[in-house]
């Protein structure tokens, strides 16, 4: 017997918001790593779950540009980050009002809560990847 949600619509659809994103921080390479959890067969991998998946493709984010965009104390790039947060947040947003579950995959923490603050409540409950692993060693 299939699992019965209160918030997501028949037939149950997870909504993958992709956001190739490190404008928040300097590490290269965390903006890869949607892009890698696409191509690892995440979606494949979903559907073999019974959920119908909806992708539309990577969210496009600004250029990083510190000449333009200085840091505000500790906050890199904050203009960009700003603008880019909006964006997650009207995504994620946007597919939990039409029932579905929102999955973001990120790049940088700094979207973090504005995927959740995209959700409304009390539908509270989206899901998040990160492609950051901050103190593992060893694992590829």
């Amino acid at each position: 017997m299939a699992l019965k949600f209160k918030f997501i619509a028949e037939p149950r659809t997870v909504a993958i918001v992709s956001c190739p994103f490190r404008g928040g921080q300097t590490r290269l390479g965390v903006d890869q790593g949607p892009i890698h959890f696409i191509e690892a067969g995440l979606i494949g991998q979903l559907e073999e779950l019974g959920w119908k998946v909806k992708f539309e493709g990577h969210l496009q984010f600004g250029e990083i540009d510190a000449s333009t965009d200085p840091p505000i104390g500790v906050l890199k790039n904050p203009r960009l980050v700003s603008h880019s947060t909006e964006a997650v947040a009207k995504a994620v947003g946007k597919h939990a009002a039409q029932g579905e579950l929102p999955l973001s995959l990120g790049g940088d923490h700094s979207l973090v809560s504005w995927h959740v603050y995209g959700v409304p409540k009390p539908q509270a409950c989206p899901f998040r990847l990160s492609s950051l692993m901050e103190g593992v060693r060893g694992v590829m």
